[in-house]
């Protein structure tokens, strides 16, 4: 943000800081899932929602971002971020006949977004003038609008013609068949949005993993250059260490807001007391990193301490126990 502020205008971008205001008040006029009149946003929130918004395109002054990839651990309200931008992009956006999907690899899961996005609509007395809803869709006759979700099976995304999709637990998409499926959906559309947002997992096979590495975390550090993708990662670095409350605030941008550290500490004890497996869910889940299985013979940290040169004399003295593998 800081380098484009200052060599943007060189590639056709540039921030406008009224639409990143206006982002900020319309999501903040929102009654919250709760039911409460406004909605008081997170520090990292309103990063998220004054930065995708505000950065715009000299040639035309639409959005700069189509694609955004958020990922934290669970728990940090990610997902309610999410019915914010929905309703700014219908209401504020000039596509035609916009079409919202959120997408999961279980209908239960694409729910959980879906009702926040219809509780909220409910709450906020502007909204509910405009929206009306079902079990299965908020929509508005008036904007020729519809908020609906999905499964990961493509063939549930047939006919779409979506102007923005959400893939929500993106780690545990086996194929990226529904992503593609979305982004050919939306091929003539201008403001176009493909939101995914995710806790990491324990399948580096998947394509989370592959496009995080390989795509993602590239353009942070900005070694592709892509200005239509907005990025944000929460997450340790590979040195830190999980015992320290520092590490847990990379992962955690809610941390000492909704999440208390005494808390975070117990959950951490109870894993460590339980064995390797629930180490590992709480590496991924609460600490937001990768792991290689969901059970684990023996932890990274102690394979570690073995790595290194040995000689015989390490050795001396000692009763020791020699290995040979023969496969070929």
């Amino acid at each position: 943000h800081r380098e484009d502020l200052e060599h943007g205008h060189l590639r056709g971008i540039y921030f406008n800081e009224a639409i990143g205001a206006e982002v900020l008040r319309f999501s903040e006029n929102l009654s919250n899932y709760k039911g409460e009149e406004t909605t008081e946003l997170f520090w990292w929130q309103r990063l998220e929602l004054y930065y995708f918004f505000g950065w715009r395109r000299v040639e035309d002054n639409t959005r700069r971002f189509r694609t955004s990839y958020i990922t934290m651990a669970r728990k940090n309200q990610k997902t309610i971020t999410r019915p914010a931008k929905i309703f700014y992009h219908l209401l504020r956006e000039k596509e035609y006949a916009p079409e919202v999907y959120i997408c999961a690899t279980k209908e239960d899961q694409a729910k959980i977004c879906f009702q926040d996005v219809k509780l909220i609509k409910d709450n906020t007395e502007f909204l509910s003038a405009v929206f009306s809803s079902t079990a299965e869709k908020v929509f508005s006759h008036e904007l020729q609008s519809k908020i609906g979700f999905l499964t990961s099976n493509p063939k549930t995304a047939d006919g779409t013609r979506p102007t923005y999709a959400i893939i929500d637990e993106y780690h545990e998409f086996s194929s990226d068949d529904m992503i593609n499926k979305m982004r050919t959906g939306m091929i003539n559309r201008q403001d176009k949005i493909l939101d995914i947002i995710t806790t990491r997992g324990n399948d580096k096979s998947k394509p989370c993993f592959q496009k995080e590495t390989q795509t993602y975390i590239p353009i942070l550090r900005g070694q592709i250059l892509d200005d239509s993708t907005f990025v944000l990662i929460f997450s340790p670095d590979p040195e830190d260490d999980i015992f320290e409350p520092s590490t847990w605030y990379k992962a955690n941008p809610n941390m000492g807001i909704t999440i208390r550290e005494s808390d975070f500490k117990e959950d951490l004890d109870k894993a460590i007391n339980e064995g390797s497996t629930a180490i590992s869910s709480f590496k991924t889940l609460n600490l937001n990193l990768w792991v290689d299985a969901a059970e684990a013979w023996i932890e990274d940290e102690v394979w570690m301490r073995g790595s290194g040169k040995s000689s015989l004399k390490d050795f001396e003295g000692q009763e020791c126990y020699g290995g040979l593998d023969l496969a070929m």
